[in-house]
């Protein structure tokens, strides 16, 4: 998969996926949050405009108001972009058209070094604690169910060495990871079967050492 796209070239997510896919809807709630952003940011800066003290107290309920909903709009603009980047990775790890802006973007973001730096201590801490989840307090312990990955040690270990490598580019090796781990004790890596994990783990390795250029061992 080539992340060397611009995204700033490339149709819309409506215009290729249609306006009903989870990607395309994303983003169209980004939109419109974003333009609410704007209104009610422009709107407040207005309204405070050559305000003296005196009309500062006057308006003190409007502008209190009008502040409360920029900071929900702020989150709600957060949460509508998260929603974006999360859409865009499922695609991306399902194999599907990264010809898209909004999917473009999120594979440079992928195989940014420092994203693939987060994702390989969060597995590397989930294999730590399956190595020493009984020498671990109760109250600091991963759930039971991390002990499986135990038989996946060695290639947890690969994945977390292709991960940290600079020539390793697979989009959507990562983003196959990155849902694996996403939720945290509610990821999959905790709540699937093992074998499925295991199946997951492998096909990420294979994703990530064909980007690497090199042969990965055998599991």
């Amino acid at each position: 998969m080539s992340v060397r796209l611009d995204a700033a070239c490339l149709p819309s997510a409506a215009d290729v996926l249609g306006a009903e896919h989870p990607v395309a809807r994303a983003a169209e709630l980004r939109r419109v949050v974003a333009r609410q952003l704007t209104t009610a940011s422009a709107m407040l800066a207005v309204a405070v405009t050559g305000v003296d003290l005196d009309g500062a107290r006057l308006l003190g309920t409007f502008l209190a108001a009008a502040a409360a909903v920029e900071v929900c709009l702020v989150i709600a603009a957060l949460a509508a972009r998260a929603s974006v980047r999360e859409r865009a990775r499922d695609l991306i790890a399902d194999g599907g058209d990264v010809a898209v802006a909004e999917v473009a973007a999120e594979c440079r973001r992928l195989v940014d070094g420092r994203h693939r730096a987060r994702l390989a201590v969060t597995l590397g801490r989930a294999l730590a604690g399956a190595d020493q989840w009984h020498a671990l307090p109760l109250a600091t312990r991963p759930p039971p169910s991390v002990l499986d990955l135990a038989p996946h040690r060695a290639t947890i270990a690969d994945v977390i060495a292709l991960l940290r490598a600079p020539d390793t580019a697979s989009a959507r090796g990562v983003a196959l990871l990155d849902r694996l781990l996403r939720g945290g004790y509610a990821a999959p890596l905790y709540v699937a079967r093992q074998e499925e994990v295991g199946r997951e783990l492998v096909r990420i390795r294979l994703l990530l050492t064909a980007a690497a250029g090199r042969a990965g061992p055998a599991n």
